[in-house]
């Protein structure tokens, strides 16, 4: 259960910007892709950290490991250069959004210490979104007027327990691969002392083809967003999650593990009930969790429950698009089933069929839904559909900045709409699921999570 005491109260101790060093990356403007407009107005990811140094003080850290930490964030800008500028709007000659980059531009950097329970923090209980979300810097969300930024970092000292790097970067920036590419380059460069080498972010926009009137889709859809923020209370917000500040004090994020034998098993079972088919490790993961979700609401069986998740679409267009490309390239897989199909006993292979189909679907087009998603998303939005943030493949367990592997890492931004995050395991097998939903939906799922396990220990 969530902890109900008070919110520990946040010290900040410095706040400073860092940037390029000077004279290395000109001014510069990038278009953006159809896949970037699609994002800009979804809400910015808030990831944490948590890297356990239990003798560490505030001075040791601020004289000892804080210099290295911003130095190494610097050289590691100018290969990710777009996240230190802007992405402006321009009405003329036609409107549209661009990055742009100027020799001024910065990233906020805030240090902060915190007497917060570490141990609770980086625990697997539900953890109330409150209690995490004061870890992660705020990000002015996109606004009416001419720019809006696009990262903040913050770290924060607990004292005599760890430290934690909290990461909020505007979606329309970049997706999961680009943000993983650069956290992995800024840990390795601050872990090496020095400028490491790391796969070199490619910008041309020339290297995503795809058809150009997606291009107006979606400008019309950022372009309804804008207006709608020029004219609410939102633009006069510095963080939309505060509009809803009571429904968030019931929000929880429980962490949920998988290991690489009970994985093997569900593949095993899933192949079982349905067969010649295989699943892989993502899709069998999801179906677990989406069904343990649906039977925790205790939805009628009638209903239909809904599932989405955003697809990497580097490999899956012909010609590829590089792994190394900065920006948004991703699509969106959703599929649906009733609740009496997944609540059935072999319901995990029903969900996981449902769930592959879906991926299956997009390998002769991976772009044969891109005008329609728009609407799916009114459609499916007021649902509840459990949607998905994150990827095993990022390796987000690896990111050792010269203090070892974190101890723990949260997608905190899941909280906003009760998502799940998924990674690979703590130890690099297996699978962590983040879950964000209320306190009492959040006992019910843990209950379902662990007798689904029970059942899985007498399968072979």
């Amino acid at each position: 259960m969530a902890s109900s005491s008070p919110i520990p109260a946040l010290k900040v101790l410095n706040q400073t910007s860092i940037s390029p060093p000077v004279g290395t990356i000109p001014e510069t403007t990038i278009p953006l892709s159809f896949s970037d407009l699609m994002w800009l107005y979804m809400g910015a990811v808030e990831r944490l950290f948590f890297y356990s140094i239990p003798s560490i003080t505030t001075t040791h850290f601020m004289e000892h490991l804080l210099p290295s930490l911003k130095s190494s964030l610097s050289l590691t800008l100018p290969h990710f250069f777009p996240l230190a500028g802007y992405i402006i709007y321009s009405p003329t000659p036609t409107p549209n959004f661009h990055y742009h980059f100027s020799t001024t531009n910065s990233i906020p950097f805030t240090v902060a210490e915190s007497d917060d329970d570490f141990k609770h923090l980086t625990g697997d209980d539900a953890r109330s979104v409150l209690r995490l979300r004061p870890l992660v810097p705020p990000l002015p969300p996109p606004s009416g007027d001419e720019t809006t930024p696009l990262m903040a970092v913050q770290v924060t000292v607990f004292p005599n327990h760890g430290v934690s790097i909290g990461l909020t970067i505007n979606h329309g920036a970049c997706d999961g691969t680009s943000t993983a590419n650069f956290m992995k380059s800024w840990a390795d460069t601050c872990k090496s002392g020095s400028a490491a080498s790391f796969i070199t972010p490619l910008f041309d926009r020339s290297l995503f083809i795809y058809p150009k009137e997606f291009d107006s889709i979606y400008l019309n859809l950022a372009m309804k967003f804008r207006e709608l923020i020029s004219n609410s209370s939102i633009a006069n917000s510095s963080n939309k999650s505060t509009n809803n500040e009571a429904k968030q004090d019931d929000l929880v994020i429980g962490s949920f593990w998988l290991s690489k034998d009970e994985i093997e098993k569900l593949k095993q079972w899933v192949s079982e009930e349905k067969e010649a088919v295989h699943c892989s490790t993502f899709v069998v993961a999801c179906a677990y969790v989406w069904t343990c979700q649906v039977r925790a609401r205790g939805w009628e069986t009638n209903r239909i429950a809904w599932f989405g998740f955003p697809v990497n679409l580097r490999g899956r267009l012909r010609p590829p698009v590089p792994e190394e490309y900065f920006g948004n390239c991703l699509g969106i897989c959703v599929t649906s089933a009733e609740v009496g199909e997944l609540v059935k006993e072999d319901g995990v292979s029903v969900a996981a069929e449902f769930i592959r189909r879906a991926i299956d679907e997009l390998r002769d087009d991976a772009l044969r839904y891109v005008s329609t998603w728009p609407e799916i998303g009114r459609t499916v939005g007021d649902k509840q559909p459990l949607s998905v943030a994150g990827s095993p493949g990022f390796r987000v367990y690896d990111r050792d900045f010269g203090w070892g592997r974190p101890v723990k890492v949260e997608v905190v931004s899941i909280g906003r709409n009760g998502a799940m995050s998924i990674s690979e395991g703590r130890d690099g097998e297996g699978i962590g699921i983040g879950l964000a939903a209320s306190k009492q939906e959040m006992d019910k799922f843990r209950l379902e999570f662990a007798k689904g396990l029970q059942v899985l220990e007498n399968f072979s």
